[in-house]
């Protein structure tokens, strides 16, 4: 059993230096806001849709996403807290980053972990 939570882990970490960016349209984040209790946990759900997320202890720096994907998300949060804008501090603090650089946009729709140096940290 040690031997292949060894193997998983090992897989699971370079899996997670090969998939620097993965795609989240827009109707799996409606799904997800849809399918959550609240707000705080479709900010959870969000992280969850990065492979790995549930099993790490904590993570360093932010996943990116686009600057539309950025106002929908925080639109979806406003609809989910009843207008009460506190939840986009939370997300500000907690949530994904924004790209707003004209530089090198980030296409709509995809969670990118290489831009802020994201790492789901298993220890």
């Amino acid at each position: 059993m040690m031997l292949y939570t060894l193997w998983k882990n090992d897989v699971l970490n370079q899996l997670k230096i090969i998939m620097k960016q993965i795609k989240l349209p827009k109707e799996k984040i409606s799904k997800i806001f849809d399918e959550s209790t609240d707000a705080i946990d479709a900010i959870i759900n969000l992280y969850r849709q990065i492979p790995g997320f549930d099993e790490c202890h904590h993570t360093e720096g932010y996943p990116c996403v686009s600057t539309k994907t950025a106002k929908f998300i925080m639109n979806k949060l406003l609809e989910k807290n009843n207008d009460d804008n506190t939840i986009l501090m939370t997300w500000m603090n907690e949530g994904f980053s924004s790209d707003f650089s004209d530089e090198e946009k980030l296409p709509d729709w995809i969670i990118d972990f290489n831009r802020h140096n994201f790492k789901l940290i298993n220890t």
